[in-house]
């Protein structure tokens, strides 16, 4: 990181936003002939290119290895894409609080990546979980499970969103800021 990047007491000087693989791959793939695909791809353009500045972004090790699957071309430009983006280990600490996810709440036992991602996210105190995967991470039906769950292990729980929900949020209080 950038020494311009930390305050006097060494703290990141902007909220944090950890990106889940699906963000990546809405903004890096051929746009989508499905509609809501699209929509989601364009969402995910708007917030990279008016709004990430305003973040500290991160990746994991997961997410490159998530990235880097699939067809030559599309993977090698997923991955140029995130070649600047902070990345974070994934340790047997996350490995552990991601089973505790999977057997406190409804995510599928098959589903360990997604909460990898969540306990990732947690363990490092990131602000915003950027995800596009709302069937099992950003799941308002899940979201009191996941939080109690990451508080009774004494985690920082991350904002699980999208990025149009996290746009919104942003405009909603520079709305609020405008009315001060």
């Amino acid at each position: 990181m950038e020494d311009e990047d930390y305050n006097r007491e060494g703290q990141l000087t902007k909220p944090s936003v950890y990106m889940e693989t699906s963000v990546i791959s809405r903004l890096t793939s051929w746009i989508s002939k499905l509609p809501t695909v699209a929509d989601e791809q364009q969402t995910s353009l708007v917030w990279w290119e008016n709004y990430r500045n305003r973040f500290d972004l991160f990746i994991s090790d997961l997410v490159m290895d998530e990235i880097s699957r699939g067809d030559l071309a599309a993977s090698s430009s997923r991955i140029q894409f995130v070649q600047n983006i902070r990345l974070l280990t994934i340790t047997d600490k996350m490995r552990n609080i991601a089973k505790e996810l999977l057997t406190q709440t409804a995510l599928p036992s098959k589903e360990e990546q997604d909460a990898i991602h969540i306990a990732c996210a947690a363990v490092n105190q990131i602000d915003y979980l950027l995800t596009w995967n709302c069937k099992h991470i950003a799941n308002p039906v899940q979201l009191p499970k996941i939080r109690k769950v990451l508080q009774i292990l004494g985690l920082t729980v991350p904002k699980l969103m999208t990025p149009k929900q996290l746009i919104n949020q942003l405009k909603t209080e520079e709305a609020y800021s405008d009315f001060r």
